[in-house]
């Protein structure tokens, strides 16, 4: 295993699932009680993922990061990292989420 496929098994695919789940929480029916005068509790453990979830969140992290590998980019063209990614956001909306909390952090000396 390459350096770079051990880095995405430990860090990167966790962070990316993460981001994916922030981005699209999961909601069967909305959350509280199905009604007022019902006194069962029809609420989402939104903590809680199925196996079928998680295997569909992998896949569509692990396509989006292997497409945003395979795409051509000219560092020569970019002139501000943030107005690209804000250009192929719908492209990448997973990595480009990441890419914008990086490229937001202040530098400090």
């Amino acid at each position: 295993m390459s350096i770079v496929e051990e880095y995405d098994r430990r860090a990167l695919y966790p962070m990316l699932i993460k981001l994916y789940n922030h981005l699209h929480p999961i909601v069967h029916g909305g959350f509280g009680f199905a009604n007022q005068d019902d006194d069962k509790d029809h609420g989402l453990d939104i903590f809680q993922m199925t196996s079928s979830n998680m295997k569909t969140t992998k896949e569509i992290v692990t396509r989006e990061l292997l497409d945003f590998r395979r795409f051509h980019v000219n560092l020569k063209e970019i002139k501000n990292p943030l107005q690209w990614w804000q250009k192929h956001e719908s492209r990448f909306p997973i990595v480009a989420f990441l890419a914008r909390q990086i490229l937001g952090i202040v530098s400090t000396n």
